[in-house]
């Protein structure tokens, strides 16, 4: 709304205050309009100060010519004070010298009394139209205000050519150089970006800056949102002309506009940089998960850090919709020294591959700065492996992972894996070849045709499938059908049932054991005269100690109906007479006495399938 303060200096208007402070004490005051009482003061009040129609003087400015001014001035301070009571903005005084007795009359009333100079017939319209200047300007100010706070929400840009096209009652649409539209508020008549198509080019060329056209009565302006070629024209109509004040305020607004657009697509570039960086980090674990180390080694160097020759694998998790935060707080954790990467099998996993020196003790400072994030963060658990070549990443992958199921369960949110002995390395060479003669047909198949997979693909499929699940796909980068083929082409190699999980426990073993399979001769040897060993019963008895400790066999018996319905949990519950998160319940207090995975992948389900065979035989 106006205020008596923007009119006092309004340049030709000639109107002022009476005094110096009044200024200061009243220039805020709104103005919505003016009145001139042709009657006397008293009858004029008189006919305003009824429940009908007190509020319709309130704001306004009451403009006394010197005859009434006459005749009311032996009551001036009464009928100021009535006009003071009815809430108008002022008061003009039509005199050039107005009596003292009106001054002070004002300061008593709390009355602003202004002075015009001009005392012709045009005063009142020229004073009103002072009035509806400064409002209309108000109320582009408003619109633009209104605006700049649209700009900076999520969702800025359509809501911005919203509140133009309200404004303007009409319509505002961003279009490429094309005609094509990128956004708009509300829909554009039918047939309209056809017929401004040339306009908009010549706009988005640069050969014009605006261009003015009409279609089926509308009046349609053309402008640019910016100096680059790539950006879109805007193109605002509506069924009145442009006021001036309209032309004003879509100028203004095509820069907000602008400035949005470019806000957007500087975020889309860096939506699609950080998307490419993502990509980029998986090829290099997928590279390290399946021995490309020159090929990780290349890309890594490309992104930094470089990758170190020894890494400890450590698993941060963490809710699903906050982990790019998490991912910042371990690249910040370790102070962007460590390779960090969303885990492409679990949204709630990011993965952290710290580089390991000769000097570093257990307590390496990037595993400490990881272990401070835990209780500023609830949500977080974190799971650390051990020291391991950057070869065997995927073997520190696993022993994380089994340390996060005890991070998971544990009051401190933080675990270390528990190394154990291996069962591959008490097997010795009888157990290697055994391994080669298991694995004979897949080692040495070769592909009928070029684009098929051969034996090195087929077999790293297999041995990612065996960790990882169904989950694999995703880590492998392939679909799931083509991993379904893939799985059924090694059954048929092998001549086994890889949905059964005592063949998924052999082939599993085998594959831990085997080399190159011209490095020995394969050797035809049962996997129970393999296990059938003195170091290999004490190993079994290690594994399953914390169950068989417990006062109740009850967790073992768990343990292996699990494991004999093919680690399927449906089937277990229903044999075991529980229902499947009371199972799940079990399996979880198994994980927290093994320090072991046994629910996710990868799992220790093949270990302690081996482990409870031998149990049972001795």
């Amino acid at each position: 709304m106006t205020t008596l303060g923007a009119l006092v200096h309004r340049p030709g208007l000639d109107l002022r205050f009476l005094t110096d402070t009044d200024e200061e004490r009243y220039g805020d005051r709104p103005v919505d309009g003016v009145v001139q009482p042709e009657l006397p003061l008293d009858e004029f009040l008189r006919r305003r100060e009824t429940a009908v129609d007190r509020d319709l003087l309130r704001f306004l400015l009451v403009l006394v010519s010197p005859a009434l001014l006459d005749q009311a001035a032996g009551r001036v301070e009464e009928l100021l004070g009535r006009l003071a009571d009815l809430d108008v903005a002022g008061v003009i005084l039509r005199a050039g010298s107005p009596p003292d007795r009106w001054i002070a009359a004002g300061e008593r009333c709390g009355l602003p009394l202004l002075v015009v100079a001009d005392d012709g017939p045009w005063t009142s319209a020229a004073v009103h139209a002072a009035i509806l200047d400064e409002r209309r300007r108000h109320e582009d100010s408003d619109a633009l205000r209104d605006m700049q706070r649209e700009l900076v929400r999520p969702d800025g840009l359509p809501r911005l050519l919203e509140l133009l096209a309200r404004h303007l009652d009409g319509y505002a649409v961003l279009v490429d150089r094309s005609g094509r539209p990128h956004s708009g508020r509300p829909r554009v008549p039918d047939g309209l970006l056809r017929h401004v198509r040339d306009d908009v080019r010549r706009v988005a060329d640069g050969q014009i800056s605006s261009a003015s056209v009409s279609y089926r009565g509308d009046h349609v302006h053309v402008l640019a949102i910016g100096e680059q070629r790539r950006s879109p024209v805007l193109v605002v109509g509506g069924g009145d002309p442009f006021t001036p004040e309209a032309r004003r305020l879509v100028t203004d607004a095509a820069r907000l506009i602008g400035t949005r657009w470019r806000l957007d697509e500087l975020t889309r570039r860096q939506a699609r940089v950080e998307e490419v960086d993502l990509r980029n980090r998986e090829a290099v674990l997928h590279f390290l998960m399946t021995g490309q180390l020159s090929a990780a080694r290349r890309t890594a160097g490309a992104l930094r850090p470089e990758l170190a020759d020894m890494v400890r694998v450590h698993v941060a998790e963490g809710p699903k919709k906050a982990r790019d935060r998490l991912v910042a707080r371990c690249v910040e954790a370790t102070d962007d020294r460590a390779w960090v990467v969303r885990c492409p099998l679990y949204a709630q996993h990011v993965i952290v591959l710290a580089p390991v020196s000769a000097s570093q003790s257990r307590e390496d400072p990037f595993t400490r700065a990881l272990q401070e994030l835990v209780p500023r963060r609830g949500d977080v658990c974190v799971g650390v492996g051990l020291p391991v070549p950057l070869a065997d990443t995927g073997t520190g992958w696993e022993q994380a992972y089994h340390a996060l199921a005890v991070a998971r369960n544990s009051a401190d949110r933080f675990a270390r894996f528990n190394p154990q002995e291996s069962l591959a390395g008490l097997l010795g060479p009888d157990g290697r070849r055994w391994a080669l003669a298991k694995l004979r047909p897949l080692l040495r198949h070769r592909p009928d045709r070029p684009q098929d997979p051969g034996a090195a693909e087929l077999t790293e499929t297999l041995r990612s499938w065996l960790s990882f699940s169904s989950g694999v796909a995703r880590v492998l980068k392939i679909h799931r059908n083509t991993l379904a083929s893939r799985l059924r082409r090694i059954e048929g190699l092998l001549g086994c049932d890889l949905t059964d999980l005592a063949t998924q426990t052999e082939v599993h073993l085998a594959l831990r054991l085997v080399g190159s399979p011209e490095d020995e001769d394969a050797k035809e040897i049962t996997l129970d005269a393999l296990l059938a060993t003195d170091h290999v019963r004490h190993w079994a008895k290690n594994q399953l100690q914390p169950l068989v400790d417990q006062d109740s066999p009850l967790l073992l018996d768990t343990l292996r109906c699990w494991l004999d319905s093919d680690a399927n949990l449906k089937t277990a519950a229903t044999s075991l007479g529980i229902s499947v998160p009371g199972l799940r319940k079990r399996l979880v207090r198994i994980e927290g006495l093994l320090e072991r995975s046994l629910l996710g992948a990868p799992s220790v389900r093949y270990d302690l399938w081996i482990a409870l065979h031998v149990h049972d035989r001795h």
